[in-house]
């Protein structure tokens, strides 16, 4: 068996097929897993307000205008409003004989670690039937810090 002459044509052939071929032999990286991150705790948030329902009744069956149909509450990341919860009539959350009410609402939740601003605003309705808020009203910032070290031991042997 008698075996062809390699051309220069026929090198060039080679050498391109071959660069074809190996384009995808790169070394590849393996794709790193990203670390998920660690969730934030659930923490029990009880939230204390007062508010005089005298000029602005709870809303209900049969006042339906200038009247008052619930509290937004929650936190301020950056100046960003992050709802925490919403109470709608009947505001259960409100009680007493005399005003302002006192009105008090736990949920639960989670918040970032460090100063945290809480808001809560009045949502209502004006004499025209059109949704309305009061104006915000903000917390004196509240220390949330990260859990404690728990059963932490140190052994020294020789």
């Amino acid at each position: 068996m008698r075996l062809k002459k390699v051309t220069p044509m026929t090198k060039r052939l080679l050498l391109i097929g071959l660069a074809v071929f190996c384009v995808g032999c790169a070394a590849q990286r393996p794709t790193p897993i990203p670390v998920p991150p660690t969730p934030l705790r659930d923490w029990t948030i009880t939230a204390n307000w007062n508010y005089d329902f005298t000029n602005t009744p709870q809303c209900s069956t049969t006042i339906t205008v200038g009247c008052i149909n619930g509290f937004t509450w929650g936190y301020l990341k950056g100046t960003t409003q992050v709802p925490l919860s919403t109470i709608t009539p009947p505001l259960i959350a409100c009680t007493g004989a005399t005003q302002p009410m006192a009105c008090t609402v736990t949920v639960n939740s989670t918040v970032g670690i460090g100063n945290i601003v809480f808001y809560i605003v009045a949502n209502g309705l004006d004499n025209n039937g059109v949704a309305s808020t009061s104006p915000v009203v903000n917390s004196a910032a509240v220390p949330v810090s990260t859990g404690a070290v728990t059963n932490f031991g140190v052994k020294v042997a020789p």
